[in-house]
């Protein structure tokens, strides 16, 4: 077996990811409204992720996504607000 990897995200993780966002938000009982669950970016956060200043990484373990975590602005915040 393939040790994990840390990577940039890239587009054929998205459904991955999106599934696994949405199992741990719900597991831990962050599904309702207003929660970023129901947000579309989810599930494209490669796409998400694609601006200046923005990245999202995965640990990944050959074709199998366990994590991720990504850093960008904050829409509508000072430009050093992330």
């Amino acid at each position: 077996m393939q040790p994990p990897e840390l990577r940039h995200v890239r587009p054929e993780d998205d459904p991955q990811l999106a599934a696994l966002i949405r199992a741990v938000m719900t597991e831990f009982g962050a599904s309702g409204p207003g929660f970023s669950i129901h947000d579309a970016e989810v599930d494209s956060m490669s796409q998400a992720y694609s601006a200046p200043r923005s990245r999202y990484f995965v640990i990944a373990q050959g074709d199998r996504v366990l994590g991720g975590g990504g850093l960008a602005p904050l829409a509508g915040a000072d430009e050093s607000v992330g």
